[in-house]
């Protein structure tokens, strides 16, 4: 399946190889003792869409939750929604004490079945992985949530928290509840001008985490780039991978991922200008080019970024472009000392 057409499309494929960037092996209840008794892993996809992503990422932190009673499982897709719950229309930043934003939009009715209600609660309280999945578009939601509900028989339902608001809004709720303290392990952003939207999911991303954006468009990546340069953010660049599909059902039938092709993104300064007495932006130029030469065949482009501590963002600044704290991530998001290059696209 794939997700939101018309704003570009993850197929299965490259919805795994994304889930891979992460990195996830978490342990199984039991296992760790130590991470069993800290607080949950919190991972926050913006951009749910129709829920092939949210299920890839769903299945990868399943095996770090106990198991769900086998009462409510079945429970889990048979139960009617609670009614009135759904928001009417599109989010935005002022509906946070709208009804219907600060609850579950897709909460089932259980209040017949006290019994299921309090397993239904205890099993949420005994998570110890979270997937977090955010669209501002309430039908889009409800969709996506009515596939993970179905999808054999709701296993990775309980592992998934759905949320229909803005980036803004939620996160900045939930900064507050805890104090200001960064909580989320990962954050994948799959929206149209993410850069509009990360810099509070920036400041709610743990250091060492990784924050994920996909694009159609290299030259959006670019953008991401540049704004978390110029925006001063903690962000070290790992990577920038191609997105490629195959055509073998033709342009009209099924396209299939098959991989990725790697890319060097980055922002230089321009020896030329810089002898020139240019200095700031007008001293800089971009990077932007494959760095294997097959052939290109299509799909989106994703970047992905390691977050730094802000010392070691100011560390990174002062290295001619090395990141130095994070051991995850080779290229900082800063500029490369005198290189002699021209704005490439």
């Amino acid at each position: 399946m794939a997700e939101r057409a018309g704003n570009g499309q993850i197929y299965p494929q490259d919805a795994n190889l994304i889930v891979s960037f992460l990195d996830l092996n978490l342990p199984v209840p039991g296992e760790d003792l130590e991470f069993d008794a800290g607080p949950p892993v919190e991972i926050f996809e913006a951009g749910t869409g129709m829920g092939a992503l949210t299920l890839c990422l769903a299945r990868a932190i399943h095996g770090a939750n106990p198991p769900v009673p086998l009462q409510l499982r079945d429970a889990l897709c048979t139960a009617p929604y609670e009614r009135n719950n759904l928001p009417r229309k599109v989010a935005t930043d002022d509906d946070n004490e709208a009804p219907g934003y600060d609850t579950s939009p897709h909460a089932l009715d259980f209040s017949e079945q006290p019994e299921l209600a309090a397993l239904h609660a205890g099993h949420a309280a005994s998570r110890r992985a979270i997937l977090h999945t955010l669209d501002v578009n309430p039908t889009s939601s409800r969709m996506a949530h009515s596939l993970v509900r179905h999808f054999r028989r709701g296993m990775y339902l309980p592992d998934v928290d759905f949320h229909v608001r803005t980036i803004r809004s939620y996160l900045s709720s939930r900064l507050s509840q805890n104090g200001g303290r960064p909580f989320l392990a990962h954050v994948i952003l799959d929206l149209p001008e993410s850069q509009a939207h990360a810099d509070v999911a920036v400041e709610a991303l743990q250091p060492g985490g990784k924050l994920v954006v996909f694009y159609p468009s290299i030259t959006q990546i670019l953008e991401f780039v540049v704004w978390a340069k110029d925006a001063d953010q903690p962000l070290a660049l790992d990577r920038v991978v191609e997105l490629q599909t195959s055509t073998s059902g033709g342009d009209g039938g099924f396209r299939d991922g098959t991989g990725g092709r790697n890319w060097e993104v980055k922002v230089v300064n321009l020896r030329k200008a810089i002898r020139e007495g240019q200095t700031g932006a007008a001293a800089r130029g971009h990077v932007c080019r494959p760095k294997v030469g097959t052939l290109v065949v299509g799909g989106g482009f994703v970047a992905v970024f390691s977050r730094l501590r802000r010392q070691a963002a100011s560390a990174a600044e002062d290295s001619s472009g090395a990141a130095a704290a994070e051991p995850a991530s080779e290229t900082a998001v800063s500029c490369d000392e005198d290189e002699d290059v021209s704005v490439r696209l």
